[in-house]
């Protein structure tokens, strides 16, 4: 048995500095979502831990050793309405009529919702799932594919479709990432989960994991992400959501 980690490590895509997205459609019970960029969209990203998590390599003479560390930026950001922001622009500027749910309800209807959430992602982060034989990742979390129960949520979802919204698009990351790459590279990135919610059925249609991520040059100095009001961490979390291809990842034209 395995625990998930909080801690991912990126290889390939950390020198890229680009989105990486499913190569397939992930829908749920064959779920038809080709209409998904005709209807109208609320959006609700959340990081979960409010924290950022520092990973970097220090080159020695003889072997590489790694040094780790962890910031906590919840009173200083207000992540959740940001990150939902970034993640509406980029699908507006890919043709999608998508709102933040942080204009469409009510702050208490929000972070009520957001809470049961969180606090689920936590729980269900400290439970045991099975390895897969002949596999090295593990499994789409299986606890996204449903909508949970709970009266906060079925408010939020309610309200939501008397506004006229027809999907809720959600993601979850657990926290942030900072890694000193070597050659004075820093990746700013996070690895979300993203859900489809159909507000007429309150099932979930649509769920897959997928990283963002951006690159700067900082001389390795994890510690610029958090100047000025962490500037390049917002930077960062923006451009990676930017180059998310949503239109791809739903298969919609």
């Amino acid at each position: 048995m395995k625990r998930i980690s909080a801690t991912i490590v990126f290889t390939s895509a950390i020198l890229t500095g680009c989105a990486t997205t499913p190569s397939a459609v992930p829908t749920v019970d064959g779920a038809d979502i080709s209409a998904l960029k005709s209807e109208r969209i609320a959006v609700n990203y959340k990081v979960v831990t409010k924290q950022v998590n520092y990973l970097e390599t220090l080159y020695r003479v003889l072997w590489l050793e790694t040094k780790t560390s962890r910031q906590d930026f919840g009173g200083l950001w207000s992540a959740d309405e940001d990150m939902t922001r970034y993640t509406v622009e980029a699908l507006r500027a890919q043709g999608f009529n998508a709102d933040s749910v942080h204009g469409a309800l009510a702050p208490a209807q929000v972070s009520a919702a957001n809470g049961v959430l969180a606090g689920r992602a936590l729980a269900d982060a400290n439970v045991p799932h099975p390895e897969i034989a002949g596999t090295k990742l593990l499994p789409i979390p299986l606890y996204f594919g449903t909508w949970p129960k709970a009266p906060a949520l079925d408010a939020a979802t309610a309200a939501l479709r008397q506004k006229g919204y027809r999907y809720l698009v959600d993601m979850t990351a657990m926290d942030l990432y900072g890694n000193a790459v070597g050659y004075g590279m820093v990746n700013v990135a996070a690895q979300p989960n993203l859900r489809v919610i159909d507000l007429a059925t309150n099932k979930v249609v649509w769920n897959s994991n997928l990283a963002h991520m951006e690159i700067f040059q900082l001389g390795g100095d994890l510690k610029k992400l958090e100047e000025n009001d962490l500037a390049k961490l917002k930077e960062g979390m923006k451009a990676g959501i930017g180059k998310i291809n949503f239109q791809s990842l739903w298969g919609v034209k």
